[in-house]
């Protein structure tokens, strides 16, 4: 996958010039839609397992990820999670955010392969954002 994509929609999402509460906001928005569209694929447990891992290894280098609270796909782990990317700076969160996205998108597509997963995750890409 293009990195750049990620970014571009974060972007796209956060609007111009935002704050980290709007990153915040733009990364769940991604987020529920990634997982609405793989759950009935994966499985709720499987989306919330690739979304733990995805997790776990992004806080390793985005130290806000790993907040109290956050450790799943779970809507209240999901609020910690957006709790602590808007309690930062803007681009900290953004740097977060895309990270977590990044690695959880590299993890499915070691899991199912990079067509399939472009091909499911298409949807989210280029999505309308002006909404």
């Amino acid at each position: 996958m293009n990195v750049g994509v990620i970014r571009r929609v974060l972007s796209q999402r956060a609007g111009i010039g935002p704050d980290a509460s709007a990153v915040a906001n733009a990364a769940l928005d991604v987020w529920l839609q990634i997982a609405s569209l793989l759950e009935p694929v994966l499985g709720a447990g499987g989306v919330d397992a690739l979304f733990g891992r995805a997790l776990n290894l992004a806080k390793a280098t985005d130290p806000q990820l790993a907040a109290p609270g956050v450790h799943g796909n779970s809507a209240s782990s999901l609020v910690s999670l957006q709790k602590a990317l808007a309690s930062g700076d803007a681009a900290v969160a953004f740097q977060g955010s895309h990270r977590l996205l990044e690695t959880f998108v590299e993890l499915l597509e070691n899991l199912i392969g990079e067509t399939l997963t472009a091909s499911l995750l298409e949807p989210v890409w280029l999505s309308d954002t002006s909404t």
